[in-house]
């Protein structure tokens, strides 16, 4: 995250999507872990006021609120 305290990281969820862990970055203890639907991608980056994560994959582009996990824009 842009404030340092929080990294993401993404895995393959066994079923052809991505599963998301949030973790605290000075301990590496997860704090949230999410599987967005319909979202498959590992290359993550938050946006500067860490509102929203972009998940990137060969099959393309999608935003959604790392708070949630809610997906908004996908190309």
């Amino acid at each position: 995250s842009p404030d340092g305290k929080t990294l993401a990281a993404a895995s393959d969820n066994g079923k052809g999507g991505t599963r998301l862990a949030f973790l605290d970055a000075a301990t590496g203890r997860v704090v949230r872990r999410l599987e967005p639907e319909g979202l498959p991608g590992r290359k993550l980056r938050f946006s500067p006021d860490g509102k929203a994560l972009a998940i990137s994959g060969y099959y393309g582009l999608a935003l959604l609120d790392p708070r949630t996990g809610k997906a908004g824009l996908a190309i």
